[in-house]
């Protein structure tokens, strides 16, 4: 299996911030286990598994990585943005003290 990456390249600039394949598997593979998922229903323990992949992981990484910077820089694909940008953020209050964030 192969991810083929159909974004574009994110253009690099003094102004963007921007992120490495270290730092996308570090927050990837942060999440505790049993995390639940988002209306897409993809769990965080779906992601970390393409991570560990022998065949894809590698070529998932990158397209992730790839993607990541592109919707930092600002150029998320009109298709997407909705998806990302159409919720409303609410921090509710935890029980054990802490904010979670929660978007609707």
């Amino acid at each position: 299996m192969r991810f083929y990456n159909a974004t574009p390249a994110p253009q690099r600039t003094e102004h963007c911030i921007s992120v490495d394949e270290n730092d996308i598997r570090r927050a990837a593979l942060s999440f505790p286990a049993g995390s639940t998922g988002g209306p897409d229903e993809v769990r965080p323990q779906h992601i970390h598994d393409l991570l560990m992949c022998r065949e894809a992981g590698a070529d998932f990484l990158r397209a992730l990585t790839d993607f990541t910077n592109l919707v930092i820089a600002g150029r998320c694909p009109e298709a997407v943005a909705p998806v990302f940008f159409g919720g409303r953020l609410l921090a509710l209050n935890k029980k054990i003290g802490g904010i979670h964030p929660t978007v609707i």
